[in-house]
């Protein structure tokens, strides 16, 4: 399982070819979309990239806020996920100091990056498509501009042999050959149907240089969009990557009937410290993230198979 944006259908695409698994469907945060002939059974069993499920059977990896305060443990979570923010305790209430925060904010890199750092990947596996691909990935290269300090803190957490964080925070980054093959890879994205969508922070300028990078990370679904062009979509943004880099996932042939979620947002400081936990519990919470230092946004899947 995976999200339906950049970042995790490059994730899905390296597992896929690292340990030959199939990607047997896709968790927007308000459906869930089987394909072929997967059903829920597999979905609870598959490991789930770029999200941060609280499941107790469900595993995965990501990258997102999920902390209220110090503390939180969320144990509702399958005991052998990963995320980063919550390994290296980087709670909201510690987060989202913006471009003049001196001390470390919110993880600000992939879960693709995780992944192919934890497996030795390396620059001189890369074309320059592939290197576009991977800074575009949740704005990457864009985030590497805007938030250094933050940036440099997590490579000296995390990534401190990874030639990749050192290219995306290095001159190299800003050079013109690059940043063409950013501009090229975002034209071919939109023209494969994915929207500009919204900046990781709304009404933020881009950096000198950098314009017109921000978004087209998303394949958008809602419960009104048609399942069939929804697939075409998807297969044609599958194809701007096989055709681009290295990260190949075969075209879908079917897609299920979706298994819907509610999806409702919360003001984070609602919540009293010390019982997010709880709220979790009670809320009967199937994932979350603090998408802003203002909003907890969270989906519950209370009448889906998913909880028998």
């Amino acid at each position: 399982m995976t999200s339906p944006d950049i970042d995790g259908l490059i994730s899905a695409a390296f597992i896929a070819r690292e340990y030959r698994a199939r990607l047997v469907g896709l968790y927007t945060t308000s459906h869930l979309l089987l394909f072929d002939s997967h059903g829920v059974p597999d979905a609870k069993g598959a490991l789930w990239l770029d999200h941060d499920i609280n499941h107790s059977a469900i595993q995965c990896i990501g990258q997102h806020l999920i902390a209220h305060r110090a503390g939180d443990r969320l144990p509702t979570r399958h005991p052998h996920c990963f995320n980063p923010n919550m390994f290296f305790a980087q709670p909201w209430s510690d987060s989202f100091k913006g471009v003049r925060g001196r001390n470390r904010d919110k993880y600000p890199f992939a879960t693709c990056h995780l992944l192919l750092d934890a497996h030795g990947f390396s620059m001189d596996d890369c074309t320059a498509s592939d290197l576009a691909a991977l800074a575009h990935a949740d704005g990457s290269i864009l985030s590497a501009q805007r938030y250094p300090v933050n940036c440099k803190i997590w490579q000296e957490t995390m990534f401190q042999k990874s030639d990749f964080i050192d290219f995306l925070l290095s001159d190299q980054a800003r050079l013109k050959d690059t940043l063409d093959a950013q501009r090229l890879l975002v034209s071919d994205l939109a023209e494969a149907g994915i929207r500009k969508g919204g900046s990781a922070v709304r009404g933020e300028q881009s950096p000198e240089g950098f314009q017109g990078l921000s978004g087209h990370q998303s394949i958008a679904y809602a419960s009104n969009h048609n399942l069939e062009k929804f697939r075409e979509k998807f297969n044609r943004v599958l194809e701007v990557l096989r055709q681009k880099t290295q990260f190949h996932i075969s075209d879908i042939e079917h897609i299920q009937n979706p298994v819907p979620g509610k999806v409702t947002k919360e003001y984070p400081d609602r919540i009293p410290a010390g019982e997010f936990d709880e709220w979790l519990r009670q809320n009967h919470v199937f994932s979350h993230a603090f998408v802003a230092l203002s909003t907890l946004r969270y989906t519950q899947m209370e009448d889906s198979e998913l909880w028998e």
